[in-house]
Parts: C-alpha cells; structure tokens; sequence
C-alpha cells in the first residue's frame, strides 16, 4: 500500500508539472506499484532459501496478475505485468525508474515504514525534500527520472540511510539470529517429511516440502498466519530439535553470533568436520545449529548503472530547462567515494553453548 501511495502521489505531482501521463498508464502503474510483492510467501524470503530458488516470489507475482484469482479484477493483467518487468515504451521510462531504481517508490516507502516501526533513526531522510526534488527528464529519446541538483543532499540521505538500515536492521545479529532459526526450523521439517515423519501440514505447504511447484491459487493459504499455525503445532513435536527450535523461536531465544576475520572463517572451512563433532558431543545437531552467515553489499555499486539504473543530477535553469546531466557521483563527494567500496561480513550462529564451542574450535 506505501508503494502505492508513494506512485500515485508523484504521478499527480508530474501531472501538475503538465508531464504527459495517459490514463490507462497511470491505472497500470499505480496497480502495479500495490501489487509488486503479492508474490512473497510466509516471512518474505525465508521461504525461497528453503526451495533453493524454485519458489521464485516475483515470478509468482506475474503468475497471480496473469493467471489468478486477481486478474480479471485487474484492467490491463499484461501491461500490469509488462511493467513490473521493466517493459515500458520510450517516453515512460520513467516509470520504469519510479518501480525499480535506486531512488525507487519501494525504498522511499520501506526506509521510513521499517524505521519507525523498529524504533530506530537509521532509515530517516528527508522525504518530502526528495519527493519534491525529482523530475523527468529526456535523453537519447528516453524519459527518465533524475533528482534537480538543489536536491543533491537529499539523495545522499537517501542512499546512505539504505545502506545504514542495511547492516543496522535487516542484517543485524539479533534479526540475522530469528531468521536463521525459521530456516533450521523449515529445513528441520522438510528433513523430517522427507523420512517419513507424520508433522502437520496444509495442503501449500506440502507441496512446498514435496518441492512441487504452487499455482497462484494456493498463495491464498500460503501467509504469515498459517506458517505460524505450523510453528505452534510443531512446537509440541515428539522430536526434540523441532520442539526445541520453535520454542526459541516464540520464546525469543534467537542463535547468538560472533563476528568471524577472514582467517577464522578459513579456519573454519578447513576445520568444519573437527567443529561438527564438537557440536555433537553437546547434544547439537550441527546441520540446525550452526549457520555460517555471510553478507557482501556495495552502498553504491558500480553494477546500479546496469541493474536498477544510476542516479543522474539534472541542473536545470530559471526557466527549469535541463541545463546538464551529470551521474551523481560526479557532483557528490560522498557518493563518490562509496560506489565500488565492498562491505562484507561473516558471523557465526548458534546457541551460546554452540558458539563457545565453535570458537575454541576454531581456534585450536
């Protein structure tokens, strides 16, 4: 719905800057922008590290838009779909940057949303400065979005606050710890099924752990809400990993980390039967307990100028007539000076016994 608003808002601020918008592109790319993530299954992206990529949540997207329950509530399904893929013609390609970009309508949306509701300042921008500050500018015959140079700063809050709620929100420890669990708890059940193991399951998510592929009917059942009726049921599980991995799950009891160097993740994978056999004489199943969690993010990369497209700085003049074009980090500093820088990090998780135990491992 944020997304939505975000689109919707902008479009009618271009209208009002007498852009050219056709009715039937504004209805598809506000339908678009409410319906870009229907595809997600239970917990976002949990659910696709379990099937090893053959649950695909945008390839399901365009399945529910083209062949749903949704799609004759939907007045264009393939120009809906079209766009969610980057098909746009020409003078709207625009759109296209509004939907996916580095200065996108999602991350607007998200930074703020995710930072209020974690209770943190890391997502914070200016939002109304940088709303204010994007315009549509031509090139090559092309329409694109760019930022006017008089909102320079409030694009450099704006990629600096996502790179912030990178590595302070979704990948820290104690959010990296939650989700590690969920996928130990999954891979624990699949393993489970898999040798004949009785434990309760709705009819999607069979066909999850038979690695069968969902139609989009089935997304109906496959939510938040029925993912945590399995959690509840299998909390009370006769096997003791399952039981155990729920119940710190609801009880909070997320996996620990430690922050590994480049030499002790060496160590690691040079040492890893050594640390398996560690883990055991604990009573620690090493395949649940202990995850190897590895990160690599460029804050600007140099890749954004091929994937989501670059960030350009559009001066304009008195009149607002493009004087130049000029890619952000020419006119910025501090862009400048992240695009290409590598961050990565390499954390541990287990319990605090497993860690312990890992660590000395590891060491020795």
């Amino acid at each position: 719905m944020g997304m939505m608003w975000v689109v919707r808002s902008l479009i009618e601020r271009f209208l009002a800057d007498d852009v050219e918008v056709s009715n039937e592109m504004r209805q598809d790319a506000t339908t678009a922008a409410l319906l870009h993530d229907i595809g997600h299954g239970p917990l976002s992206h949990v659910f696709e590290h379990l099937t090893n990529g053959k649950f695909d949540h945008e390839d399901m997207t365009q399945q529910i838009i083209l062949k749903g329950p949704l799609t004759k509530k939907i007045a264009r399904p393939p120009q809906v779909a079209g766009l969610l893929k980057g098909l746009v013609p020409p003078d709207y390609q625009w759109i296209r940057d509004m939907l996916s970009g580095p200065l996108d309508a999602d991350k607007m949306d998200y930074l703020l949303r995710d930072s209020h509701y974690t209770g943190t300042d890391y997502g914070l921008y200016d939002y109304d400065r940088l709303f204010q500050s994007l315009m549509i500018y031509e090139t090559g015959g092309h329409r694109r979005l760019g930022v006017v140079a008089k909102g320079l700063s409030a694009a450099e809050a704006f990629i600096l606050a996502r790179d912030r709620m990178f590595w302070s929100v979704y990948y820290h420890k104690t959010t990296r710890g939650v989700e590690n669990i969920l996928i130990s708890i999954l891979t624990r059940a699949k393993d489970l099924i898999r040798t004949g193991n009785d434990l309760y399951q709705e009819p999607a998510f069979q066909k999850v752990f038979k690695g069968e592929l969902l139609a989009p009917a089935d997304m109906l059942d496959f939510d938040d809400l029925t993912f945590h009726s399995h959690l509840h049921a299998w909390r009370h599980s006769g096997d003791t990993i399952l039981a155990d991995l729920c119940r710190r799950y609801f009880d909070r009891v997320p996996f620990k980390a430690e922050t590994l160097t480049g030499d002790q993740v060496a160590a690691y994978a040079q040492g890893k039967n050594k640390v398996d056999d560690a883990l055991r004489k604990i009573n620690l199943d090493p395949a649940y307990y202990c995850c190897l969690d590895y990160q690599e993010v460029y804050p600007y990369a140099p890749g954004f100028s091929d994937e989501e497209g670059q960030v350009v700085v559009v001066d304009t003049d008195k009149a607002n007539q493009v004087k130049s074009l000029k890619e952000i980090t020419v006119e910025s500093k501090v862009i400048r000076l992240l695009r290409g820088e590598r961050r990565e990090n390499s954390r541990i998780h287990s319990t605090p016994e497993g860690l312990s135990v890992i660590m000395e491992t590891i060491k020795n």
